[in-house]
């Protein structure tokens, strides 16, 4: 039989080993049917129908596999306020002509502000939130997602206005020199707001996702997770040929254990969607201070940060999640929450005897160097994201000091002591680009003009944490998919496996770590079909893509 598609003359890679080197791809019915020589295969499966690929010594890879972001809430982000600004003056500008544009009593909700890039590193004012959108309830995310400011509108609908408004479990109302809920957000007290709101239409979380699909495609992304993710959603964008990758979506580890049954139960029957994890949070982000340390930030000394999951809750929702078959994820970003993570996991071997779980460890960013062993120990994931340390690198050693940066960013001690290490990019958080993740995991520094109160050409220590880009490929490839159980499908390039393949614009091996930020993802295959392709590659791609059940 021939091939319908063969990429010819490329520089191939496969997280299996052995390294870059000269060869071809043949794809077949969604699979990859052979892998070898360009000259054999073309002799040998090259047919009237076949497409062909000039590969012209470009790096060809398994398509990027993201392990950790929010493509549902990320789409609503590029839908509200981008606040993303170099002062607050800009900040209420945007908040302004979002107020014109829309009926009065209108929500308007947005994300991205750093105080780092605001007035003498203040959050947003809340006052000014009023006089900006007058009439118009006002909650703007910080960058990280776990802080955010609302103004009076807002916590008067969510009836945080007056004297006793209560914390929420898990969260804290800021408040001021009277005692009263002053529009400072931090956990869960986020959502207590947001829940006045009307939650967002249908119309609006798709457009979000396709928003993020066509980013995503662009970007080499075929696979990806989805914290809040719809099912119903993706099978409309299935239907109308925009669904370009492949989807894990996950659930709420406190959902109750008899409706996370039939969720997983009533699954679609559509091969590009699955049901993933369960996630569940332990603390929150270092910017805002609420990830959970066992000693006091070292710029805030009366604080250790926000526990989120008390463990007497943690354990029991863990336990029956893990009887009922369910792989679980926790949120941990400080080196108390991570070890709580873990002692949550070893106690959960213990109750059930279950093993082989791959329940995970969210971020890991930072962990006590006698606890890195007990990942592999246990055989827990560490899913983490590089580009964190870029967005970090100006603050982390304000937050921790210069000790505890031995246990910041690990990967390379991960990946040695034989975890699954899974790469992935935390959008909106941080860019949904795998370029700025491949750089910072190479560099362990932001990328060039990104700024920070750090010399931007000096890499964080330890340095030794760097990893090399076969190891960074392979942790957003193989590592991505054995994390999600997925590594006999996907991730390799291995006849049999799904033909998710990226070209990218040059060979990545033969440039420097900077220049990899430049270069341009020029195909991106899902299954076999094209799904992105650059104007130079002579190819068009094939969208919109077949029906559900096609791929």
């Amino acid at each position: 039989m021939h091939a319908e598609l063969l990429l010819l003359e490329a520089t191939l890679f496969c997280p299996l080993g052995g390294g870059p080197r000269p060869g071809a791809v043949a794809v077949r019915q969604g699979r990859i049917a052979a892998v070898g020589p360009s000259a054999a295969l073309a002799r040998e499966l090259r047919g009237p129908g076949t497409r062909v690929v000039d590969c012209r010594g470009r790096l060809l890879t398994p398509g990027l596999y993201d392990a950790h972001l929010h493509l549902t809430e990320g789409g609503l982000s590029l839908l509200g306020v981008d606040c993303r600004v170099g002062g607050e003056q800009q900040l209420l500008e945007r908040v302004r002509a979002r107020a014109a544009a829309l009926p009065p009593g209108s929500w308007i909700t947005g994300r991205g502000w750093d105080e780092r890039r605001l007035a003498e590193g203040r959050w947003p004012c809340t006052a000014a939130l009023d006089a900006a959108a007058p009439g118009h309830p006002v909650v703007l995310r910080r960058v990280c997602g776990h802080v955010a400011v609302a103004n009076r509108a807002a916590l008067a609908a969510a009836g945080l206005l007056g004297p006793g408004a209560p914390d929420p479990p898990g969260g804290r109302l800021g408040r001021g020199p009277d005692g009263l809920p002053d529009g400072r957000l931090y956990e869960t007290a986020i959502e207590r707001v947001l829940a006045a709101a009307p939650p967002p239409s249908d119309a609006e979380r798709l457009a979000g996702l396709r928003l993020c699909l066509e980013q995503a495609r662009r970007l080499g992304l075929t696979s990806v997770e989805d914290e809040r993710g719809e099912p119903e959603l993706y099978l409309r964008l299935a239907a109308e040929g925009t669904l370009s990758c492949r989807v894990r979506i996950w659930n709420r580890l406190a959902t109750p254990l008899e409706q996370l049954l039939e969720w997983r139960e009533r699954f679609p029957r559509e091969p590009r969607l699955r049901a993933g994890l369960l996630k569940g949070y332990l603390d929150g982000s270092l910017g805002a201070r609420t990830a959970w340390f066992f000693e006091p930030y070292a710029d805030a000394p009366a604080s250790t940060g926000m526990p989120v999951l008390p463990r007497e809750q943690l354990l029991p929702l863990a336990v029956a999640a893990d009887r009922a078959g369910f792989q679980i994820g926790l949120h941990a970003i400080g080196d108390r929450a991570v070890a709580t993570a873990l002692d949550a996991y070893e106690a959960v071997q213990r109750a059930s005897g279950r093993r082989g779980a791959r329940h995970r460890v969210e971020h890991a960013q930072h962990v006590r160097p006698e606890d890195l062993p007990r990942f592999a120990a246990l055989g827990v994931v560490a899913s983490m994201q590089p580009s964190h340390l870029a967005g970090d690198y100006g603050m982390v050693r304000a937050r921790l000091g210069e000790r505890r940066l031995a246990g910041a960013y690990a990967w390379r001690s991960l990946v040695q002591s034989g975890a699954i290490v899974a790469f992935g990019s935390d959008f909106p958080i941080e860019p949904m680009d795998p370029r700025t993740s491949l750089h910072a995991a190479l560099t362990r520094r932001p990328r060039p003009g990104a700024g920070g109160e750090i010399d931007p050409a000096a890499p964080l220590p330890p340095a030794a944490e760097a990893v090399d880009l076969a190891t960074a490929l392979r942790c957003f490839t193989l590592e991505a998919a054995r994390a999600a159980f997925l590594e006999r499908e996907q991730g390799a390039l291995l006849p049999g496996q799904h033909a998710d393949l990226v070209l990218w614009g040059e060979d990545l091996f033969r440039l420097p770590a900077d220049a990899l930020l430049e270069v341009p993802v020029d195909m991106t295959i899902l299954g076999g079909r094209i799904v992105h392709a650059r104007a130079d590659t002579g190819l068009s791609p094939e969208l919109p893509l077949p029906p559900p059940g096609a791929l």
